[in-house]
């Protein structure tokens, strides 16, 4: 059973069509396991904090590897990031302790999103690069 607050989020989610740049010996893996934040930073740093990146453009994308996927990511509500390296736990305006879900590197444009939970990404395809 689902409690009020979280049907709540799922009824007003923000959902994203965005892309993931990898390894194309990384694919198998995340379409059977998911996302991983435990490996965030690991092929290119992690300047807005520890999380899994996405890219609202591919052509950012394609520098992290060989392989894209293009993922569909429950981004929920964004706040933004210093670029401190460090994550952004701010309570989300209104809420009594609810934190936000994902945080972006620009509010007022958003390039790229980057969620610290594992679970709300779903890969929809996966493009192999020449």
């Amino acid at each position: 059973m689902l409690s009020k607050r979280c049907y709540s989020f799922i009824l007003n989610a923000s959902t994203r069509r965005l892309f993931h740049g990898t390894a194309s010996s990384k694919i198998a893996g995340i379409c059977r396991n998911g996302f991983d934040r435990d490996y965030s930073g690991t092929a290119a740093g992690s300047t807005y904090g520890t999380g899994t990146y996405f890219a609202v453009d591919v052509s950012f994308s394609r520098g992290y590897g060989d392989s894209l996927l293009l993922v569909r990511v429950l981004t929920g509500i964004c706040g933004y990031s210093s670029g401190s390296g460090k994550p952004n736990l701010s309570i989300i305006p209104g809420s009594q302790n609810e934190r936000i879900h994902s945080v972006v590197d620009n509010t007022s444009n958003p390039s790229m999103y980057i969620v610290s939970n594992d679970n709300p990404a779903y890969q929809e395809y996966i493009i192999y690069l020449s």
